[in-house]
């Protein structure tokens, strides 16, 4: 299936890693300013992680453009016409800025002998970072809405953000509970908690605009129940959703943290709907390849 579409599992990719790395800089940027001391087992493997997800989601975008090996002059001859070309650039972008603060965050651990605020990065290098990482998020939905194609409507800038949001945020909250040393904020999983329930409102606001909309839109509707209802209902709303919320919304209530192996669980959980919801958006918007085959 993947040879009949424009775009394929390589986008899919890209947004999926590409989310969870802007969303772990975010996290990690918050905390940062937040509370540096307190908060700094935690913030430095978001910071890590960051641009080790977005880059390699960034690889994918490359492939797909076809110019992998070609990364320099993709940067140079940007297009302004074309929002994958402008997206290849944001991410660079953004991955020079995260692998700075990273190498700093990584240095520091090793002389363990920071003063000051020399090894954690420069704020306004931070600031600059969860800035792009933002765009960077927003992007990821604007690059399918900004085609025009009736089927990835005006829900999926939104759809996006919360998912990339969940699913990295969830991730730099299980790599410091695994890492020990210090817990993340309770309020980190009230933040993935509302990110789940934005991702369960907007999914239902992109199915409700599916049928609402032109031929085209309620003909991708019938394509994701017939093909990909389980997908998306079960793996991506359900189980990478639903769930994990029950979850941290117990958590809070108890108010306390979760336990190693529920924090797995849940990432787990979250990541794999993630990939799963984008995926299946990613190939749903591409009904008039995908009905003629």
């Amino acid at each position: 299936m993947d040879g009949h579409v424009l775009w394929d599992y390589r986008v899919a990719i890209d947004l999926f890693l590409g989310g969870v790395g802007v969303a772990a800089f975010i996290l990690s940027a918050l905390l940062f300013f937040l509370d540096k001391e307190a908060n700094k087992p935690v913030y430095k493997g978001g910071f890590v992680l960051a641009p080790l997800f977005v880059s390699l989601g960034l690889i994918f975008l490359l492939l797909e453009i076809g110019r992998p090996f070609n990364a320099v002059r993709t940067l140079i001859n940007i297009n302004p016409a074309s929002i994958m070309s402008l997206g290849v650039f944001l991410q660079a972008i953004f991955v020079a800025i995260a692998f700075y603060v990273a190498y700093l965050m990584v240095k520091c651990d090793e002389s363990c002998s920071c003063q000051g605020e020399s090894c954690e990065g420069p704020k306004f290098l931070i600031l600059a970072g969860g800035f792009l990482a933002l765009l960077t998020g927003l992007y990821h939905g604007m690059l399918l809405y900004g085609t025009g194609r009736e089927a990835w409507n005006g829900a999926l800038p939104l759809l996006f953000l919360a998912s990339s949001i969940a699913s990295g945020f969830a991730l730099t909250y299980l790599v410091a509970t695994l890492r020990g040393g210090g817990e993340a904020p309770l309020w980190v999983l009230s933040a993935i908690s509302v990110a789940l329930v934005g991702v369960l409102s907007a999914a239902f606001g992109w199915v409700y605009g599916l049928g609402a909309l032109g031929v085209e839109s309620k003909a991708s509707l019938d394509y994701l129940h017939a093909h990909y209802g389980i997908h998306f209902y079960l793996v991506a709303l359900v189980i990478g959703s639903l769930v994990p919320l029950v979850l941290f919304v117990k958590s809070i209530l108890s108010k306390e943290g979760l336990a190693k192996n529920i924090a797995l669980a849940s990432t787990i959980m979250i990541l794999v709907g993630s990939f799963v919801l984008k995926y299946v958006v990613v190939y749903v918007g591409q009904i008039e390849y995908l009905a003629s085959h």
